[in-house]
């Protein structure tokens, strides 16, 4: 990309951010409905491959079960944004801060308390099928300044969607460090660095992968030791660590654009990206590197459109119009579906009991409930999130009107 190309992008407020959102939340969503309507939400693992014993029906849906790759979509998405704003606001740190916590975590609060108190005064939770066990202080407290992924009994409790929500705060700071990085490594450097460190953990885990695939198969018993590592490697998995040059290819493009750039990845192949990340799928050891693969694919995307080399698709005016109003509402819509995706289902069986038999027809019925979700998430980003995000602007001004 030419200095004069990107001269002609208005980077304050990148538009077409709002449909990759919109498509990344609804990713998320229907993926959580495939789990909720099969009680399963990818072909099972039988050795290092794939098996196909599962209903028919299910491969109808088979595309839903890449929804999880919302969340790394997220994550770059939130890299690009994170540094954009932090270079146009004129790399105050404390102001970069207060408007990270009142743009993430007063929404967070309010949906952690809504249910908390829910499922800590119900069994809900359990008859839902959302997770087991109960909800106590532990629990409450570890979502509550969002260490939850480091604690096994936490980490999928409460709202098990909320476990990026704390992996998301923890990358922002590591934020300074990846600033501290470049300026003594540069960019190209730097993402050398955290993609090593990324791609090392994915490794671990992919071994480990290998390592029961071969269990399966013929029944090998791994040394002790190798028990230990991959316990270890677990907890650098579930790390920013595990995340980082994901979330940094956002950070990187975005530097590339304000600095008028060649943007990274632009001329990257997305069917190569695609082909790589179906391998990773069918192959059991290979699977751990499908999310910085959706990174990749995702960081590809946007330096292309960006670029204005990206292939047309037409859409409907109003499917487009409808994708930016839910990419717009799609952080209220990521505190909020999951719990409420799973009691909708659960209602659903109660009033049709056979409806167990049917997984398909409720995995459809799904879209109906993402039409009432969607409903109430505008109603969190209109009443919650704006005025916490305005809030942090306030407090952001004042602080430079008294220095």
């Amino acid at each position: 990309m030419n200095g004069k190309a990107a001269a002609n992008v208005s980077i304050r407020h990148i538009e077409f951010l709002d449909y990759v959102r919109g498509i990344a939340i609804l990713g998320v969503f229907f993926f959580h409905g495939l789990q909720d309507a099969f009680h399963f939400s990818s072909l099972p693992w039988g050795g290092w491959q794939r098996l196909y014993s599962v209903p028919k029906t299910f491969f109808l849906v088979l595309p839903a079960s890449f929804g999880w790759a919302g969340v790394s979509i997220f994550f770059v998405v939130s890299g690009f944004c994170i540094h954009l704003s932090f270079c146009q606001q004129g790399r105050d740190w404390r102001s970069f801060f207060i408007r990270r916590f009142f743009r993430i975590y007063p929404p967070y609060l309010l949906a952690l308390i809504l249910y908390a108190v829910l499922f800590a005064t119900t069994n809900l939770n359990v008859a839902i099928g959302l997770f087991p066990g109960s909800v106590g202080w532990r629990e409450f407290l570890t979502h509550l300044f969002l260490v939850h992924n480091f604690d096994p009994q936490s980490y999928w409790t409460i709202n098990p969607a909320f476990w990026s929500i704390a992996v998301e705060i923890q990358l922002y700071l590591l934020y300074p460090v990846l600033l501290l990085m470049v300026g003594k490594f540069g960019w190209r450097g730097t993402m050398v660095v955290v993609a090593v460190c990324e791609l090392f953990i994915d490794g671990v885990n992919g071994v480990s992968n290998g390592v029961m695939g071969a269990q399966e198969l013929f029944g090998i018993q791994p040394p002790n030791f190798f028990s230990e590592m991959a316990s270890l490697n677990h907890w650098f998995a579930i790390s920013p660590l595990g995340y980082w040059f994901s979330w940094s290819i956002g950070a990187w493009i975005a530097n590339a654009l304000l600095e008028k750039q060649t943007l990274p990845l632009a001329k990257s192949s997305l069917r190569l990206w695609t082909i790589l990340i179906l391998l990773c799928y069918f192959v059991r050891p290979l699977n751990p590197f499908s999310f910085v693969l959706f990174a990749l694919l995702t960081g590809t995307a946007i330096s292309r459109v960006i670029s204005g080399d990206f292939p047309k698709i037409k859409i409907p005016k109003f499917c487009l119009n409808g994708l930016r109003q839910t990419g717009l509402w799609s952080y209220s819509m990521y505190l909020l579906h999951q719990p409420l995706l799973a009691i909708g289902l659960f209602d659903l069986t109660v009033f049709f009991p056979n409806s167990d038999n049917y997984p398909l027809l409720r995995f459809l019925s799904s879209v109906v409930f993402l039409v009432a979700i969607a409903g109430l998430s505008r109603f969190w980003f209109q009443f919650f999130e704006l005025p916490s995000i305005a809030l942090g602007k306030r407090l952001c001004a004042n602080i430079r009107k008294s220095l």
